[in-house]
């Protein structure tokens, strides 16, 4: 086996939370440590007889708690793992509607901000959720416009994202938006206009 990823956390005796996965990438652990005593042992486990996808999408919350994204139920979701103990991961997004990856999660650790296919499988989103909705995972927000496929960069104080967005009637374009997906200004407009080289084809 060898270390996907790690989180070290120094609160409540816990030291370190780490992902390890198989040499024949069947099986992904995520595990927990603490340090007196120490040991090691793996609140949750995603196994697939053929493959298991690995992501950067392992992350700890601000209560301790773990986001991940799983393929068990079939499609990538978002989920929370549990106490230390239980083995079923909570699903924060729906099963039905597939998860690209977690872009960012509020400060308070209260929304997951993530890119997936809730709309349609034709067209990539910017989405937001709560973390804590109780009982079934709520419905998702899309923040982006719709008819077009987005890729975005959430910046670090989680208040704007660059997002680079094209449709089959538009190439590519790149702006600065507020996460709430209200355009700033653009970084690169490529206007459609008699100039471009798309014009004839319009």
């Amino acid at each position: 086996k060898y270390t996907g990823k790690s989180r070290q956390r120094r609160g409540g005796g816990v030291r370190d939370r780490c992902r390890t996965v198989n040499r024949d990438q069947t099986e992904i652990r995520y595990n927990r440590t603490d340090s007196l005593p120490w040991r090691v042992w793996s609140p949750y486990t995603e196994r697939n007889p053929v493959w298991v996808n690995l992501s950067n999408d392992f992350r700890e919350l601000p209560d301790g708690r773990i986001l991940v994204t799983t393929e068990d139920g079939g499609m990538r979701q978002a989920a929370i793992l549990p106490p230390a103990g239980q083995r079923d991961a909570i699903p924060v997004t729906p099963a039905d509607q597939v998860v690209h990856s977690v872009e960012t999660v509020s400060e308070d650790g209260t929304k997951l901000y993530y890119s997936g296919y809730a709309d349609t499988g034709l067209e990539r989103h910017l989405y937001s959720i709560p973390l804590d909705s109780k009982g079934a995972p709520a419905s998702p927000e899309r923040i982006t416009k719709a008819g077009k496929t987005w890729d975005v960069r959430i910046s670090p104080d989680r208040q704007t994202f660059v997002g680079t967005s094209s449709s089959p009637d538009h190439p590519p374009q790149t702006g600065l938006y507020r996460i709430d997906g209200t355009l700033l200004g653009w970084i690169e407009e490529n206007a459609l206009d008699a100039h471009h080289p798309y014009a004839p084809y319009k």
